[in-house]
């Protein structure tokens, strides 16, 4: 189970950059960024809801897809 804090921490350790400036709603949408050449590139994470359930392994599934 992650919070926000973790997310965080998480994406910095794996080079990737963490934004939750998007909503849907009154939730907040993370997303994770990351530069390769000149693209960068964006993965969705979760809302805000759904973080509380998912686990390390599930957000670095996501990023690596």
């Amino acid at each position: 189970m992650v919070n926000e804090g973790e997310l965080k921490a998480l994406l910095q350790q794996h080079r990737w950059t963490y934004r939750d400036n998007i909503r849907s709603g009154n939730q907040k949408v993370y997303t994770a960024a990351q530069r390769r050449g000149k693209r960068t590139v964006t993965r969705y994470i979760g809302t805000e809801r759904k973080l509380k359930d998912l686990t390390e392994e599930e957000v670095l599934a996501k990023i690596n897809k």
